[in-house]
């Protein structure tokens, strides 16, 4: 099978003081175009670490990352950079919205990284008002991060994610700093975005319920996987 992102023998190993910690113990896994991939496993299992690893946020110690066939990190890294930008999009726990700016301008931030500055405002505002509207907030527009409530930053980091049409989004456990209703309204969005828009998702949880929502469930422990997708 031809996969969009696949991992071989990925190792992750961190010096902490005089001792080598190894979070990830060689952890090879294939993710096919469209899919929706939940991975669980309990607290230091090495979850968010492979997360971070398969968007290009963190070197492995050892081990390939292969998107489209394309090794990103046998890239320089101002090239892995540059992929990162266009080609995958992160949604993370923390919203890690910018204050300073207003809820249009924070979705149009992964096009000012991959351009270098508003080279086609008008376009990139449209797409990030349209996004907004289909993330249910057309009515919040001129507001700024603070003035919104967690669901509805959360919804926001979500449009932000999708903005340069990555083929993979990555989320790490996206609703977790939300209350159970107000998460499960945000993964409305997130499914049907994504569905939509034929990415594809790959999710860190440790909700039974919201894993339940994806294609397949990798479980990872001690920095394996235990039970394959």
């Amino acid at each position: 099978m031809s996969w969009v992102l696949e991992t071989s023998e990925v190792r992750k190993t961190y010096r902490m003081g005089s001792t080598d910690l190894e979070v990830l113990k060689g952890v090879s896994l294939g993710i096919a175009a469209g899919e929706t991939v939940a991975i669980m496993g309990p607290s230091g299992a090495g979850k968010s670490t492979l997360l971070h690893i398969l968007g290009g946020l963190d070197r492995p110690t050892a081990g390939r990352v292969m998107l489209e066939g394309q090794d990103l990190y046998a890239l320089p890294p101002p090239a892995r950079n540059a992929i990162r930008a266009e080609r995958i999009g992160f949604v993370f726990q923390g919203f890690h919205l910018l204050p300073e700016l207003d809820i249009v301008e924070n979705v149009m931030v992964p096009a000012l990284i991959r351009t270098g500055g508003w080279r086609r405002r008008t376009v990139e505002r449209r797409r990030a008002e349209d996004l907004l509207d289909r993330v249910g907030l057309a009515a919040r527009r001129g507001h700024r991060p603070t003035e919104l409530s967690g669901g509805e930053q959360q919804r926001v980091a979500l449009a932000r994610a999708l903005m340069n049409g990555p083929d993979v989004v990555l989320a790490d456990e996206p609703t977790g700093n939300l209350d159970t209703h107000t998460g499960f309204q945000v993964l409305d969005c997130l499914f049907e975005l994504t569905s939509d828009r034929h990415h594809t998702l790959i999710m860190v949880t440790h909700n039974e319920q919201v894993a339940a929502r994806c294609r397949r469930t990798i479980r990872m422990v001690d920095g394996l996987i235990a039970v394959p997708g």
